[in-house]
């Protein structure tokens, strides 16, 4: 007769299932018989019955079967810390700055053209130009301008990346899951 089986290790973690499975075929495997098979990623072994794992405290959080339960993977915790604050400083990186009052387009488009700018103007000391500013407001710059414009472009950029390395060292200094939580973009 056949049946459904759970494929299990010594510590409760499923390893496979099989329908219409045979006694002869799973000789020196560990399974439980099962009513009905499904996603079984979410259950382990326990006492000859498929239990229900609690719910993931985060996504930092591994599920231990000798233990039953959700441990933290501290690495695991800063490496998502890690990508977290470095998708807020592309956010920022990328958004504007400000020079003289005037607010800056910093997307990398926006960037390149400010860099193109730059080189006109330093091989024209008389060059000026329109600029479209980020509020669709236009403004006349001179090449000196634009000079102090791309310096100021290039500070907003490296601070961007400063204060990012500044919350890689406390990611990296954090022992527990409350101190790397507690690191943010701000």
């Amino acid at each position: 007769m056949s049946f459904s089986a759970i494929i299990h290790d010594a510590n409760g973690r499923i390893l496979s299932s099989r329908s219409n499975a045979q006694e002869s075929e799973l000789v020196g495997q560990t399974y439980i018989k099962a009513d009905v098979l499904g996603d079984l990623e979410d259950f382990y072994v326990k006492d000859g019955a498929a239990v229900a794992k609690p719910t993931q405290p985060s996504a930092a959080h591994t599920f231990d079967y000798s233990t039953k339960a959700w441990t933290l993977d501290l690495s695991l915790a800063k490496a998502q810390a890690w990508t977290r604050i470095k998708s807020d400083r592309n956010l920022v990186e990328l958004g504007t700055f400000t020079w003289d009052s005037n607010t800056f387009q910093c997307d990398a488009q926006s960037q390149q053209r400010i860099l193109n700018t730059v080189q006109r103007a330093r091989a024209n000391s008389s060059f000026s130009s329109d600029w479209t500013l980020a509020d669709n407001s236009s403004k006349t710059f001179s090449g000196a301008d634009y000079i102090n414009i791309g310096v100021a472009m290039s500070q907003h950029i490296d601070d961007c990346h400063k204060k990012a390395r500044g919350y890689r060292a406390d990611i990296d200094a954090a022992t527990t899951e409350e101190q790397v939580d507690a690191v943010k973009w701000g």
